[in-house]
């Protein structure tokens, strides 16, 4: 069984949290995306059910490793260099393990998360500045006009079109393609 707990310099939306009961209970009052994610990721199973897309064929319920996750998560903080105290932000849906890792590499390696309602304009109400997000390509398109706000930008779940990429391409933000399913349990290879 592996033993999870939250790392000392978690915060979520600015709050810090004794232990995992009083941050489930945050997240359950505040009706924060996540929940049943992480209510299972905290049980005493070694794995959790994540639900593949279907792009390679039908979806189905997969169970992945816990221990995997942290593993992704830790290679994840290595390769962008993403350290205790890194200022992330949650802007993808936690039923799909986008979501999910974006979890655990912030309860893992001490993030500060701010979780924002999930739509197509993520950046749209944002003010302050972002170490490291990830989004899709559409939610890219539509804030690109503040994708200034964020350091490290992964984009995932869909091809960056050549309209894109040549956008992106004048920004001082650090973005990266990336590849990867349920599955590899998220990305598995990047691309600049």
């Amino acid at each position: 069984m592996v033993n999870l707990s939250l790392h000392s310099s978690f915060k979520l939306n600015g709050n810090s949290f004794a232990d995992k009961n009083e941050f489930l209970s945050y997240v359950e009052i505040n009706s924060i995306d996540g929940f049943g994610f992480l209510e299972s990721w905290f049980d005493n199973n070694d794995f959790v059910i994540a639900r593949t897309s279907g792009s390679t064929g039908t979806p189905k319920n997969i169970k992945i490793s816990k221990v995997q996750m942290l593993n992704s998560a830790s290679a994840t903080g290595e390769y962008f260099d993403l350290i205790k105290g890194t200022k992330s932000l949650l802007c993808m849906s936690s039923s799909f393990i986008a979501g999910k890792m974006m979890w655990v590499r912030a309860l893992s390696l001490g993030w500060e998360l701010d979780v924002v309602t999930v739509n197509s304009n993520p950046l749209e109400k944002v003010t302050k500045n972002y170490d490291f997000a990830a989004m899709v390509p559409l939610q890219v398109f539509n804030s690109i006009d503040k994708l200034n706000l964020v350091k490290t930008l992964i984009i995932g779940g869909g091809v960056v079109s050549k309209k894109l990429q040549s956008q992106l391409e004048s920004l001082s933000t650090n973005v990266f393609s990336t590849y990867g399913m349920t599955e590899t349990v998220t990305h598995i290879a990047v691309k600049k």
